[in-house]
């Protein structure tokens, strides 16, 4: 079953805390290439318990009360960064089920948002591999004006469906197989973009997938 795309602004009782608990934590550099950026580990091995509860948190939108009976295979992590890469490159997070992202930057710029794209006319999993693969290759490189031009030829291939801006302590949930990016990356070293992601491989419950009764949300 495929996820909706979701909206919910004040999603945290305590976004503050929860951004110093991230803040606190320590960033690495993907060795791999397959993103701009800082992330932490995955909070199951920092911290199982507050993984535990945003998870849950999160999956009682899709799930309603039956999150709490969920049997759950997520991974989740910090992310910082800043102006260094401009924005980031059309993809998709296949085959994971459904991503999810907390926005944590309370003087972050709308537009350091999320967009969601469609093909503008069907894309092979070998072209979608190549754009992975040049990614990676820039990246390591380090060359920006290539950077920039790729990632532009990249995104000449899709067309834009929706737009989410950068609202402290809003989540946005969609399907791992819709294609999207990060937008302007334009927040200075010393107030890097925060945000908490989430990316589920396998979420097992008797419950359909969203109650739209009980949840306040836009599309």
């Amino acid at each position: 079953m495929k996820t909706p795309v979701v909206i919910i602004d004040n999603f945290l009782a305590d976004p503050d805390r929860f951004r110093k608990f991230g803040l606190e934590q320590t960033y690495y550099e993907d060795d791999e290439y397959r993103w701009p950026g800082e992330r932490t580990s995955c909070l199951t091995t920092v911290n199982p318990y507050i993984h535990e509860l945003v998870c849950r948190k999160v999956l009682t939108v899709l799930y309603d009360n039956e999150a709490k009976h969920c049997q759950f295979d997520i991974q989740t992590c910090f992310n910082r960064s800043t102006g260094g890469h401009k924005k980031g490159w059309v993809h998709s997070d296949f085959p994971m089920v459904f991503t999810f992202i907390i926005y944590l930057s309370p003087n972050a710029k709308l537009e350091e948002g999320t967009s969601i794209f469609r093909p503008k006319q069907p894309l092979a999993v070998s072209e979608m591999e190549a754009f992975s693969d040049l990614k990676k290759q820039v990246y390591k490189e380090g060359n920006k004006e290539l950077e920039d031009k790729y990632r532009l030829e990249v995104a000449e291939k899709f067309e834009e469906t929706i737009r989410v801006n950068n609202i402290y302590n809003r989540l946005l949930i969609f399907d791992s197989n819709l294609y999207h990016s990060a937008n302007d990356y334009i927040s200075p070293d010393d107030d890097p973009r925060l945000a908490f992601m989430g990316f589920a491989k396998g979420v097992r419950s008797t419950h359909d997938r969203i109650n739209l009764a009980n949840i306040n949300f836009y599309i």
